[in-house]
């Protein structure tokens, strides 16, 4: 649609996960200090459970955001099939618990209070999945505040209560309230109209196509039952799921492209999609350069015990650069097919739509991840190693597997719409970035891993800031791209601030 703006979106979408990074680390330090390792490991592989019970909802979100983008007024219909879904997913989420506490020796009630978070997740990827199509940058609004709530409710339920695993998972829970109440508030205008039946059952009946891209997905994810279950133990999952924290963070120059699918779908073209490229790289190339210099310090700040596992960090932070770019291959994919608009289109057109080729590119990719990393478990002399080596060998086989099906993507999306890869622009991110390297590099030296927590909190974010610093004062000099979004940004706060006046 014309009224999608591609920057705007994205720079609200990369500020808010950038502001949010304060919120998170202070999430997860609380979590990762009051929680046992294998509690912590227990934590993430019941998200991981409520993750797979999700894929219904993408039957109508799928089409959602691609009629929306278009002009068509679906968003009561697609939140009206999810609410009556929502129910069945909350009981076969509670139905796969079962077995797996048991396994894990995990007490299930850990698992039974985590189950109303499958309705709220409904609820929220609808909305999600709406904002996509009109407003993009609603999501980050929401998400801004789920941050901000989760903090909150995390030091009164973890800190305050001692509520430990539960605490976390009410926290989580509340958040997602707040987070709803947003959102829909934001794109209430949009959800207007009555529920259209004939438009329901056109979506369910090509359900397969929205379902096998959603699986697609979790069977990559299934890396984190498989490790648990085959080791019999958590931990493992917690020493590659504490560095994915900070990789997280890497990944969030990815939505820098967030607006880049519904601008598509309403007819954008090549020099979008080169646009996106280029803000993923101005500021993913900085993340990784300095989270790759600063691994040890980062990890220890969540906690000192996991300070050794600064090599299973650096390989993912490539492979989380990687993983962004790889998102806005896709997205040319899906976002220039047009196979729905005809009302003749049959099940083999839709099988040599991209809109099956890109989730089976996915599909291909995880299931050589997955039995390679089966093989990799019960190979004779696997079983030698601490855990600490298993997971970095984990983390290279993802970095492999990523790298693989990216440069796949690429491949295939150059064929749909002849855009430029930013080398040059490339090369301008790699030199600042270096410099800052080499700067933080030798400022680290000084840096003191002390007990005192609050001192050394301090001493990391004075070290990121600086880094951020020089790296936006060398860019600034040589890229005219990068002094404009800093022109758009300042205008934008300063018209913020004198509206409060």
């Amino acid at each position: 649609m014309s009224n999608i703006r591609l920057r705007y979106a994205g720079l609200m979408a990369y500020g808010t996960r950038i502001m949010s990074i304060f919120t998170g680390l202070m999430f997860s330090i609380i979590v990762t200090r009051r929680l046992t390792e294998a509690d912590f490991g227990i934590w993430q592989i019941i998200g991981l459970i409520i993750g797979y019970v999700l894929f219904p909802a993408s039957i109508s979100n799928y089409w959602v955001t691609r009629y929306l983008a278009r002009g068509e007024k679906v968003a009561k219909t697609g939140l009206i099939m999810n609410l009556a879904i929502a129910p069945f997913a909350a009981i076969a989420y509670l139905l796969a618990s079962i077995p797996i506490a048991q396994r894990i020796q995990s007490p299930l009630a850990y698992f039974l209070v985590a189950g109303i978070q499958v309705i709220f997740y409904y609820i929220l990827q609808t909305l999600e999945s709406i904002a996509q199509g009109v407003k993009p940058e609603v999501q980050s609004y929401g998400f801004f505040l789920f941050e901000v709530a989760k903090v909150a409710l995390a030091v009164w339920l973890v800190i305050e209560s001692r509520m430990g695993v539960i605490g976390a998972i009410l926290a989580i829970a509340l958040a997602q309230i707040a987070q709803i109440l947003l959102e829909a508030f934001l794109i209430k205008n949009t959800i207007t109209g009555k529920f259209d039946k004939k438009l329901a059952k056109s979506w369910l009946k090509i359900f397969w196509l929205p379902i096998f891209g959603s699986l697609s997905g979790i069977l990559y994810s299934l890396d984190g039952l498989i490790v648990p279950t085959l080791v019999g133990s958590p931990i493992p999952v917690a020493y590659f799921r504490v560095p994915n924290i900070i990789g997280n963070v890497i990944t969030y120059s990815g939505l820098l492209a967030i607006a880049l699918y519904p601008k598509l779908l309403g007819g954008g073209g090549k020099r979008d999609v080169e646009a996106s490229i280029r803000f993923v790289l101005m500021f993913g190339i900085p993340m990784s350069v300095g989270a790759f210099v600063l691994a040890r310090p980062l990890l220890y700040l969540l906690n000192p015990t996991y300070a050794d596992l600064l090599w299973i960090l650096r390989v993912m932070i490539p492979a989380s650069l990687i993983f962004s770019l790889s998102g806005i291959f896709g997205t040319v994919l899906v976002g220039t097919e047009k196979v729905e608009l005809n009302l003749n289109s049959k099940f083999k057109d839709f099988m040599k739509s991209n809109l099956f080729i890109v989730p089976l590119i996915t599909y291909v990719s995880s299931i050589f991840y997955i039995l390679t990393l089966i093989i990799l478990l019960y190979f004779p002399n696997i079983w030698g190693f601490d855990y600490i080596t298993l997971t970095l060998l984990w983390a290279f086989l993802s970095f492999i597997v990523t790298l693989s099906s990216t440069i796949y993507g690429w491949i295939l999306a150059k064929r749909v719409m002849d855009f430029k890869f930013p080398f040059i622009n490339l090369s301008k991110y790699l030199f600042c970035s270096a410099i800052m390297a080499i700067l933080l590099q030798l400022l680290k030296f000084n840096l003191e891993y002390i007990p005192t927590f609050s001192n050394y909190v301090v001493s990391v974010l004075a070290l990121v800031g600086f880094g951020a610093l020089v790296y936006a004062i060398m860019l600034s000099m040589i890229d005219k791209e990068f002094r404009q979004i800093a022109l758009a940004i300042f205008s934008n706060i300063r018209g913020m601030l004198s509206k409060l006046k």
